[in-house]
């Protein structure tokens, strides 16, 4: 059902969402500029990772995402961000993760 659908995007993406996800629960990346802006998400983040939120401030500005013409570009980081949450989820322990990636 699209239309379905498209209701499903707007909730997840929308900035209510990312707030609440950033604010009452652990959703540390949020893609929202308002979200980051959030006093209250920003004094969370400080209190759980110290020094993230000024080193967000200074490199966000700068950031982008550059086009890559290796043909395996989306493969190695579909990979990457899986072993990732494994490591994270401590599903694998980091050391054999990164072994694993390194191969």
């Amino acid at each position: 059902d699209k239309d379905a659908t498209w209701y499903f995007m707007q909730w997840a993406s929308g900035p209510e969402h990312g707030l609440f996800g950033a604010t009452k629960m652990d959703f540390v990346n949020p893609v929202r500029q308002s979200v980051w802006k959030d006093e209250m998400f920003r004094e969370k983040l400080n209190k759980s990772y110290p020094g993230y939120v000024e080193m967000f401030d200074a490199s966000a500005p700068g950031a982008s995402i550059k086009f890559t013409a290796q043909p395996l570009f989306f493969d190695l980081t579909t990979e990457w961000a899986a072993t990732l949450q494994k490591m994270v989820a401590k599903e694998v322990p980091v050391d054999e993760g990164l072994d694993k990636l390194a191969e």
